[in-house]
């Protein structure tokens, strides 16, 4: 089926192009035979015309002497038309002499009848009244083709001095038209035979020359089929210059960039799915709602691109004092570089946990922070991250350490919202923070809420290059802290997004809420 298209398409460029070059060649034939014919017309109309005017000389001479005379006989006009038979040209029918001589009182009596006749029996014949109409009509040689008869017409006048002319007759000679035009039916066949020839030329020279010009099309035509059909890359060697060949090298460049653009989408959708898989990792790492001894804990958190460098957490270490630990954090940036810091410092927390569970929240930050300082550097890049460390006993006490946002305590009790700053430093910037530390303290009381955020839900901005605000938040938690953890993250996200209007966010969106129940 291909090739049959192929070949048709083939044919169809070819039939075209022959069609074409036959169309022009016929039609700049035709009309050159057109005017070549008209042209050999007239001259033959021209010279047929001048022997009539020789012809008529003697003719025109007698016949007006007689019929001035009224000569009733007109014997030398007869014997004068005579001549002209004898020593008529090829093609010569006829030549007669018609009388058309009139007064206002009264007409000749042989008016409108032939009076000489170049053949026999035709003198005293009555001209019809229509040609009769149409020889006193005209006034010099005159001539016209009827019924195959070419007819010449000589008008006779006598001029009087001090008088209008006076019509006396017409001279007629007639001609076979077959024999006066055979030498434009010869040049008529002459012409057909050479535009038959021509034509059957031009086919040949457009057959052969349509194969040159459309083996590039017909090339670019294959290629393209195979591009259609999802083979991309594919080129096409056209070494007609021109246009063509322009073409050729526009259609090369397209298809390799077609080529080239499939590639780079291909490439990009397995990173889309590599990092939608990161994220989904990222996702299923965040701890689901929980109880986690006298707490309440529930976690939230929106990347701004498929990966994020936000980080929150809760571990539960069990023994005689039972320690549990919450943590936030914020890496520098966001998306694929952000996500992987952040993955380095989870595994850095969860690892010194595992190790060393009693220590304090400034000592635990202090061997993440040499751990995630030596990786970032390992991996050469310019990265911190903003943290916090909360560990709190079953009695609501908790000590903490880091920099990060504020933290928000809601108040059962007084129904108040307190903000505890942290003032410590940044996990990832240097080595050695140990004089950098500072530890911090807080009480939860039962039914105390700890409202923990980064600063994506700060800065989130609508239209109107608006942020959401610190006060915002403390608004809500201190209108809502004492609803129930999932009321208290629908507040907060619907508020949210009543702000921005919808907008993609620019930042990552963490908090984390931890209320004491018992």
């Amino acid at each position: 089926m291909g090739l049959f298209s192929t070949l048709r398409g083939r044919l169809k460029i070819r039939v075209r192009l022959m069609i074409l070059t036959s169309g022009i060649v016929s039609f700049s034939v035709l009309a050159l035979s057109f005017v070549v014919i008209f042209q050999y017309q007239k001259i033959l109309i021209e010279k047929t015309l001048d022997v009539c005017r020789n012809l008529s000389i003697n003719v025109v001479a007698q016949a007006q002497d007689e019929l001035l005379l009224n000569d009733d006989v007109f014997t030398s006009t007869k014997e004068a038309v005579r001549a002209v038979k004898s020593s008529g040209p090829a093609g010569f029918l006829a030549a007669y002499v018609v009388s058309q001589k009139s007064s206002p009182r009264k007409k000749s009596p042989t008016y409108g009848r032939i009076i000489a006749h170049s053949g026999e029996n035709h003198s005293s014949d009555e001209i019809p009244a229509q040609d009769l109409a149409y020889l006193n009509s005209i006034n010099n040689l005159q001539y016209r083709e009827v019924a195959g008869i070419l007819r010449f017409a000589f008008p006779l006048f006598f001029v009087p001095a001090h008088a209008d002319p006076i019509r006396l007759g017409t001279v007629v000679f007639e001609f076979d038209t077959k024999v006066i035009y055979a030498p434009i039916v010869e040049v008529r066949n002459s012409i057909l035979f050479v535009s038959v020839f021509l034509l059957l030329g031009s086919l040949v020279f457009a057959f052969l020359i349509s194969g040159r010009l459309s083996r590039p099309i017909e090339s670019l035509a294959s290629a393209a089929e195979r591009i259609a059909g999802g083979e991309l890359g594919v080129t096409v060697q056209i070494t007609t210059a021109g246009e063509i060949g322009q073409l050729g090298a526009t259609f090369n460049h397209m298809s390799r960039s077609l080529k080239d653009s499939e590639r780079l989408k291909t490439e990009q959708a397995a990173i889309k799915r590599e990092l939608e898989i990161a994220q989904g990792i990222q996702v299923a790492m965040i701890p689901e709602p929980q109880k986690v001894g006298p707490y309440s804990f529930r976690g939230f958190m929106q990347t701004a691109d498929e990966v994020g460098g936000d980080y929150v957490d809760v571990i539960h270490i069990d023994g005689r004092s039972p320690r549990f630990w919450f943590f936030i954090g914020d890496v520098s940036g966001h998306g694929l570089r952000a996500g992987l810091t952040m993955l380095m410092a989870q595994t850095a927390i969860h690892s010194t946990m595992e190790v060393s569970p009693d220590l304090e929240p400034s000592q635990a930050f202090m061997h993440v922070n040499d751990v995630l300082f030596a990786n970032i550097r390992r991996l050469r890049e310019r990265k911190y991250m903003t943290a916090a460390f909360y560990r709190a006993d079953a009695k609501g006490n908790f000590s903490f350490a880091g920099l990060h946002q504020d933290a928000l305590i809601y108040r059962a009790a007084g129904k108040k919202l307190e903000v505890v700053p942290t003032d410590g430093f940044w996990l990832g910037v240097d080595a050695g923070v140990k004089k950098d530390m500072r530890a911090g303290k807080f009480k939860l009381s039962v039914g105390d809420l700890l409202f923990l955020f980064t600063d994506g839900l700060v800065e989130s901005m609508n239209g109107k290059k608006e942020m959401f605000g610190q006060e915002k938040i403390e608004e809500i938690v201190r209108k809502h802290g004492t609803s129930d953890l999932a009321g208290l993250e629908e507040r907060i996200m619907n508020s949210l997004r009543a702000h921005t209007g919808g907008l993609r966010p620019a930042d990552d969106i963490t908090f984390a809420m931890i209320r004491r129940e018992k």
